[in-house]
């Protein structure tokens, strides 16, 4: 019987969020269902981590839009436009925005349903299997 590494099996989401309590709240509960979290706090963040040639790469990305530094929106840009990014699958939620941007998975408004942002994040990452 072949027996898988946890890294082998294991996917990573990018959780960029400026709120502290939501962003422990939603890396808790990926964590709970065996993501590997990579938590920013700013679009900065993010990006110098997608630039990185992060190893491993983000399976998913959940960005929050309004954002210090770097917003949100210049993530989205990048994931859009640069190409080795552009295969990364991106969840955004915002307080801001009444609809989905172009270009991202789905789209959830403050306040949203943990469970449905879940079933998004799962979804996305059983098809980079």
């Amino acid at each position: 019987m072949i027996t898988l590494s946890k890294r082998m099996t294991t996917k990573t989401i990018l959780l960029v969020e400026d709120d502290f309590d939501l962003r422990d709240i939603i890396q808790d509960i990926l964590e709970d269902e065996g993501y590997d979290v990579v938590p920013a706090h700013d679009g900065r963040q993010a990006l110098e981590y997608l630039r990185s040639a992060a190893d491993p790469r983000p399976d998913a990305v959940v960005l929050d839009l309004m954002l210090p530094h770097v917003s949100g929106w210049e993530v989205l840009d990048a994931t859009r436009s640069e190409a080795d990014l552009g295969t990364i699958p991106v969840i955004v939620i915002s307080a801001a925005e009444r609809q989905r941007p172009v270009g991202v998975a789905e789209f959830f408004k403050k306040p949203f349903n943990l469970e449905r942002l879940l079933q998004s994040i799962r979804e996305r990452t059983s098809s980079a299997d």
